[in-house]
């Protein structure tokens, strides 16, 4: 964890590590992810249809 004691000590070591941790997650392959955007899109929109159609969101307080 980049936030013991030891590693608030030295922030260049941290923002070192941190970098190395976002960079490899970028490299992570994500071509056969379940959740892609056209999937999570159409997830997304069953679940707003679920909640409007059971009044769980006010449709008054939404942007045009």
């Amino acid at each position: 964890m980049l936030c013991t004691m030891n590693y608030l000590k030295q922030p260049e070591l941290v923002i070192k590590l941190a970098a190395q941790g976002i960079k490899r997650m970028w490299e992570i392959n994500v071509s056969d992810c379940p959740c892609k955007s056209s999937r999570l899109k159409e997830r997304l929109k069953a679940a707003e249809n679920i909640n409007v159609t059971n009044g769980l969101v006010d449709i008054a307080n939404t942007e045009p």
